[in-house]
Formats: structure tokens, sequence, C-alpha cells
């Protein structure tokens, strides 16, 4: 069953681009929410980021009430049904940008990094491909529960950069994982038990430093409340992180 939800999304594009390249998508009816953060030059990361999170949101929905759907990847029936809807929505995702992009060479090369996820009864299911991040807030204490997909976060696994020095390395944006790099994707999924109230944050790449926990935690996670129009950007962890992007969408479960 789908929890009752208050979500919503703020985006920002930066301090240094003139265009989003960003896209992000909630629905409270499917629990569903999802980020993703588009590369690929001139207009070409906000097209492959618009087409991931319009893929993501048409196949859920459609999983959701037809269970004869076409699956893009063989059903996995060792995972759980939220995990195959997901890693088939990305799939779906990642099809769709690559194939848009040899139909109309001035996107070729363009992709997405993206995070999604989705909320049955206290479960969150949720999947990541590339630095779009996934946040747990509890206590004023934002807990990253995502790994980024990146050359310097790789680095840091194997101790050879420590995240101070990743902060700061010429190479801090180059991701290794991304809808529309290859025909195959690879996918981590996880799944998080939640309490009642505890928001849930996702956020690309515009929040700060290689796995690292945002400094305006309480800022993030309320900006998001009973509401329904969100607050402000001013004072978001953006400003101090970085010249890149900064979507964000939370979402909070209420029963």
């Amino acid at each position: 069953m789908v929890p009752t939800v208050a979500a919503c999304g703020l985006t920002h594009q930066g301090r240094i681009r003139e265009n989003n390249e960003d896209s992000f998508v909630y629905d409270a009816s499917m629990g569903l929410v999802a980020v993703a953060d588009g590369m690929g030059g001139h207009a070409a990361g906000e097209v492959a980021s618009q087409i991931a999170c319009e893929s993501i949101r048409e196949f859920v929905e459609k999983s959701e009430s037809n269970k004869a759907i076409t699956w893009p990847l063989v059903y996995r029936k060792e995972f759980s049904r939220e995990w195959n809807r997901l890693l088939g929505a990305l799939s779906l995702a990642n099809g769709r940008i690559l194939k848009y992009a040899k139909e109309h060479q001035k996107y070729l090369g363009m992709g997405t990094t993206v995070v999604t996820g989705l909320l049955r009864d206290n479960r969150l299911t949720y999947a990541h491909v590339g630095d779009s991040r996934l946040y747990h807030h509890a206590d004023g204490v934002l807990t990253l529960l995502t790994e980024d997909h990146s050359w310097v976060q790789e680095q840091i696994r194997i101790g050879n950069l420590t995240p101070e020095q990743a902060e700061h390395h010429p190479l801090k944006n180059v991701v290794t994982r991304a809808l529309g790099g290859a025909p195959q994707i690879y996918v981590d999924l996880a799944e998080k038990t939640l309490t009642r109230g505890r928001p849930i944050c996702s956020a690309p790449t515009g929040s700060p430093g290689p796995s690292r926990t945002p400094p305006s935690a309480p800022r993030w996670a309320t900006a998001c409340p009973s509401r329904r129009r969100p607050g402000p950007l001013s004072g978001w962890p953006w400003r101090r992180a970085g010249p890149t992007t900064s979507p964000s969408s939370s979402s909070r479960c209420r029963n």
C-alpha cells in the first residue's frame, strides 16, 4: 500500500551555468520520487534528464496498474516487485536516451545521472546511477544512503584519496556510470524501513563534496513541510557547494 506522502521539488541552475540541465519528478499517489542530473553540453543535458524522469514516471505508473506490461528486462523473481519496477524504469530510460541521441546527432554523447525511490507501506526501495544522491533525515542529521559512482569516490574507497582531497580534485565531477552511456547499465538498489514523519531528500551533484553530508541539514530536510509550496533556495547548500546545478526533491511519510 502507498502511504500518505507529502512531497515537493526545488531546483536552481547554480552560480555559473545559464541553463538548468536537471529534472525531477514526484508523484505522491505512486510513492515515487526521482532526480536526474543531465550532462552533455548545451541543452543536451536537460533533454537527457527530462527523458529519464518522464520514462521513470511512465513505467512506474504502467507497472502499478498492468501486471501484463512488457518489461524492458527479465523479471527477477528473487527481487521484490519494487526492485524490478525501478530496474525496468531505469532500463527504459537508458534505452530512450540512447535512441534519442542516435536520431538527433546534436545530442550524441548526452547522458544523465539519476536517483529514484518507491515508497510502499513503511519501506523505501531506491536505486541510483551516477552521483545523484539520496539522504535520510532524522534528529536533525542527514545520512547519505547512496554511494557516488564517480572517479573520486572510487579513489576514496581504495584509499588513494581522502574525502577532503576529493573535494578539490580536478576530476571530482567525473562519473563512472550514467544513463545514456552504454546499452547496458549497472544500477545500485537497496531498501530502507522508514519512520513516520522522517523526510527523504534526493539531490544531484550540486550538493557539496564526494559522499559528504550537506551542512544545511535542517533547511534541506524542512524545505518540504506539510504545506504544498516549497520554501526558498536561499541559504541552501548550493551557495557554498559550487557552481553546478542543484535540484532537490523531498518526501515525507505521514502515516
